[in-house]
This record gives C-alpha cells, structure tokens and sequence, in this order.
C-alpha cells in the first residue's frame, strides 16, 4: 500500500480488541485460521504464530501456508505476532525456525514484522543480525529498560507501547520518553483501555498534546506501514 493515512486520529497499533475506538485508526492481530475481513477504510490487519501457539499438535506448515497467502492481501499491514518466549513450552530451536519463517514472508510481501520477546532479546538481536531484514520489526507490548531499548534501536528496532506506560513503576516509562519519537507507537493488545486513554497518558510523560503525539505517531504509521 502506498496511499498515506492523512488525518490525525488514534491509532492502535496492535490490538485483539478490534473496533474498540470505532472514531480511530486499528491494527488487529489475527492467527492462521481467522478470516481476514473484508477491507474497510482505516482497518488493517497483522497474521502470525504467537509462540505459545506451537505446541506439537500444531500443524505448523499449514500454518505458515496461511499465513504466507494471507500475508499478501491488501488490508493486511504486518506479519505477526511472531517471536521468542522462554516461558513458552517449545523449544528455542522450534521458535527460531518458525519466526524466521515469518520473516521470510514478510521480506517477500514486504511488510513490517510485530514481534512479541519475553526474556529472549539476545536471540532476537542474533537473529536481526543473522537473517538481515529488509522490512522494519517492531517490538510490541515493550516494557524493558532504557539502557536496553537503546540497544535494540541501535540495531533498527521500533517499539510499541501500552498499559505498561500507565505504571508508575514500570521501567517503559523511561524507555517511552527518551527514545526518538521516529521509533515509537502505541497499542492497546488484549487490555481494556481504550486507545484515546493511553494517547492522553502518554502525552502527559511527554509534556506535550495530543495533537502532537497524533501527529508523530501518524507519521511512524505512514512510513513504516504504508510505504514499507
């Protein structure tokens, strides 16, 4: 897709609440067997494996195969979610081999990966350094440290940010207002919050209006979405 978003509106970069703010912009996360609906104006989709779904009565080639052909249509923006989790019962080794899967797909349709990484960041670094992407991934649901997220971006990464920034203790705090504003996104995944809730949250940490952060965050959506 080539055509820019060019209205300034919310935008839930990764939720599996879809409709929630019927006024804004959503990317709904999707598995293998869903029906991708039909396209509908500021609608978008992302379809993966998440890796606590690969357990071994998981059919992963056909999976994949879904995930391959739906990857191509047209309201679907992303691939994933897809990624590394060590509280996952399947293997590392399994989860490698099927999140480099997911991005050979995506550099073929060439659209941006989600990824979802609990505890597994140097795996996911070996892996940006040994496949070498040529479509931008994004972290979603991020609630590491600053020091961290510096490491990823250093290394191309974007992030995403939630309820985690609603946590006066949480380390993504830090991470949210420091990091570049080119790199960053927000989300609602599967909370309760609306997606306006966290826009007002977030321009609060960043000392500026809404509008402002509307405006960058549409930027971000507009390059690396829609013109990847």
């Amino acid at each position: 897709m080539d055509n820019n978003i060019n209205r300034l509106n919310y935008i839930d970069i990764h939720t599996h609440n879809p409709g929630a703010d019927s006024e804004g912009i959503s990317v709904s996360n999707l598995f293998p067997e869903e029906i991708v609906p039909d396209v509908e104006p500021f609608r978008f989709y992302s379809i993966g494996m998440h890796p606590w779904l690969l357990d071994p009565s998981t059919d992963i080639d056909e999976q994949m195969n879904q995930i391959e052909l739906k990857a191509t249509f047209p309201n679907v923006i992303a691939v994933g979610e897809c990624g590394f989790d060590r509280m996952a019962k399947t293997s590392m080794e399994i989860q490698g081999n099927v999140f480099s899967g997911h991005v050979m797909i995506a550099d073929k349709v060439m659209k941006p990966v989600f990824i979802h990484c609990v505890r597994a960041f140097n795996e996911l670094i070996y892996y940006k350094k040994k496949l070498k992407p040529q479509t931008p991934w994004i972290l979603h649901g991020y609630s590491g440290s600053y020091d961290l997220a510096m490491q990823l971006y250093k290394h191309g990464f974007f992030f995403s940010f939630g309820k985690a920034l609603l946590n006066s203790r949480s380390k993504a705090i830090q991470s949210f207002i420091r990091l570049p504003e080119e790199s960053v996104f927000l989300e609602t995944d599967e909370c309760e919050l609306m997606i306006s809730e966290i826009y007002a949250h977030a321009s609060g940490l960043k000392n500026c209006t809404i509008s402002e952060i509307e405006r960058q965050l549409q930027a971000n959506f507009n390059k690396v979405f829609l013109q990847a």
